[in-house]
């Protein structure tokens, strides 16, 4: 008979152990890759001409994009330039759709490029924790290969130094949006 629970105490005892390393091993691994900022910088010889926009402006040249961007993806999302930047999408949830929203503060980095610092994250109107929301949005939308989501920073970057139309090459000089100022630098090729 003892030897019977002794049995069943070492099989219980395994299962446990195992279960344990198990959710270690899922804790530990990491989802997905994800890819690293490295600041790019714009050859400032280049020959440049100063962009100088509102808001209105600004909102018509991102929707503009986004509609061209988000074509064949499933998850719809919108970004609007007010007395701050907003991110708004939907996300499924026990399945029903619920408004994703992220308010963000931009800042022109050094470089040109933008640094959109978070303000805060809800999903109606519950706060969400902010890595996670990150997590999320890069794994489900759609994003330009120029805008990178920093979980660590907890951030996102937009490099517009990277962002390349027709070799044409953008940067920031000034985003207030309080003011209704956005102004942007642009190089054309030299020679072509």
């Amino acid at each position: 008979m003892q030897n019977k629970y002794k049995i069943a105490f070492i099989s219980l005892l395994a299962l446990v152990i195992s279960t344990v390393v198990y959710i270690l091993f899922l804790v530990m691994t990491p989802r997905e890759d994800v890819k690293t900022y490295v600041e790019s910088t714009i050859d400032m010889k280049n020959p440049s001409l100063a962009l100088k926009l509102d808001k209105i402006q600004t909102n018509e040249i991102i929707n503009y994009y986004l509609v061209e961007l988000q074509e064949e993806s499933n998850i719809k999302y919108t970004f609007v330039l007010d007395n701050f930047a907003l991110l708004t999408g939907d996300i499924k949830v026990f399945d029903q759709t619920v408004r994703l929203y992220v308010y963000f503060k931009p800042v022109v980095l050094e470089s040109g490029n933008l640094l959109l610092e978070i303000e805060s994250f809800s999903m109606g109107s519950l706060e969400l924790p902010r890595k996670e929301i990150l997590r999320y949005i890069s794994k489900e939308y759609k994003l330009p290969d120029w805008v990178y989501v920093d979980l660590n920073e907890e951030n996102i970057i937009i490099d517009l130094n990277s962002f390349d139309y027709e070799k044409i090459k953008f940067n920031a000089s000034k985003i207030d949006l309080v003011s209704d100022e956005l102004e942007f630098n642009i190089y054309l090729p030299i020679g072509n």
